[in-house]
């Protein structure tokens, strides 16, 4: 009998023990789903906050305010804004945020360089059990300047000539005379004049090449530079290059006999060809030569060969050698008003 009344009453103990459990459990997880809840109620704790800097200049530094806003029915305690290397919190105006209220995070951000879109983040973090709150800051970063022509070239300069060109600067903001530097780094150019434009910004530099007479004769280059002063993020760099040649140019440049032994001769042609530009021509019956080679050489008259081009023979005779060695001078091609427009060593080694 005893048995049948346990055996009856054992699915009724059974429930009562579930729904037990069930209170037990759910009490349990009632902290857990009310800090869920809190979390959840709004987008702001447990989403992202963007905050778009809109056109930036690259090398500055911004700052903006971010609102961050407490959307829980709880207070809010920040614990620590964690940030990345270019973006940084200045000042938080508060550090508790009571419910509907919010928060104003002073962010300070160094623009890169590198033209184009960016995008940093930001975590905040809180005290409560709620999950964290990513701070978007984005933007995008335009060249401070825009500079034209990007790059100097005065091409193949004569000797004689000074050729000019201008850079024109635009800036995004006003560039202060007194707060820039401008400077030319490249042989034998110079800045020769200088312009602003009445709002400030707009530069203007008229650059010159001049190389002296006795410039060595090869390609140049540099670079102009104009840098804000105290911020080495704003630096202009124009690259530079120039050709510096005679006005006729030698074949071969260099005119070397090699070894000669005594008693030998030898003779070199030598075309001069005239560099194409349009310049006026040359009375060719007023142009002489001119040079300082030992007297075992000897350096014959010019002759015209074809339009733009003449010979020179050039040639030496060691029948009665003085000395031996390396010996050897230059030849120069002058016109009237002694000008040279062409130059070229000449050597011969001895034996």
């Amino acid at each position: 009998m005893a048995n049948c009344s346990f055996q009856k009453t054992t699915p009724i103990l059974r429930w009562m023990a579930l729904v037990v459990a069930c209170a037990v459990v759910g009490w349990s997880l009632r902290g857990f789903l009310l800090v869920s809840l809190v979390g959840h109620e709004g987008t702001t704790q447990v989403g992202i906050i963007e905050h778009d800097m809109g056109n930036l200049v690259a090398g500055t530094k911004v700052r903006a305010t971010v609102l961050l806003p407490n959307t829980t029915k709880i207070p809010l305690r920040i614990k620590s804004v964690r940030r990345d290397c270019a973006c940084g919190v200045q000042q938080v105006t508060r550090d508790f945020i009571a419910p509907g209220e919010r928060a104003e995070l002073e962010v300070e951000y160094a623009v890169p360089a590198i033209v184009g879109s960016v995008r940093h983040e930001l975590l905040v973090e809180y005290e409560q059990e709620v999950p964290p709150t990513f701070v978007l800051i984005k933007g995008t970063v335009h060249q401070w300047a825009n500079v034209a022509p990007d790059h100097v070239d005065f091409s193949t300069v004569l000797v004689g000539e000074q050729p000019e060109i201008e850079v024109s600067i635009r800036t995004k903001e006003v560039w202060p005379r007194s707060e820039r530097t401008a400077k030319i780094q490249l042989d034998y150019a110079s800045i020769v004049g200088e312009e602003a434009s009445t709002c400030g910004t707009h530069l203007t530099y008229r650059l010159r090449f001049a190389p002296p007479a006795t410039a060595e004769h090869k390609r140049y280059h540099g670079e102009f530079l104009v840098r804000w002063d105290e911020n080495e993020g704003r630096v202009v760099r124009v690259p530079c290059v120039a050709v510096l040649e005679w006005r006729y140019a030698a074949e071969p440049r260099d005119v070397f006999f090699g070894v000669v032994p005594s008693g030998a001769t030898h003779r070199i042609g030598v075309q001069l060809r005239e560099n194409k530009r349009d310049r006026s021509a040359l009375d060719l019956s007023a142009l002489r030569v001119r040079h300082d080679l030992p007297p075992s050489f000897y350096v014959g008259p010019l002759v015209t060969a074809q339009k733009d081009v003449l010979t020179l023979d050039v040639g030496i005779d060691i029948s009665d050698p003085c000395f031996t060695g390396l010996i050897g001078g230059r030849v120069e091609i002058l016109h009237a008003d002694d000008q040279i427009i062409c130059s070229f060593p000449v050597s011969a080694f001895i034996k």
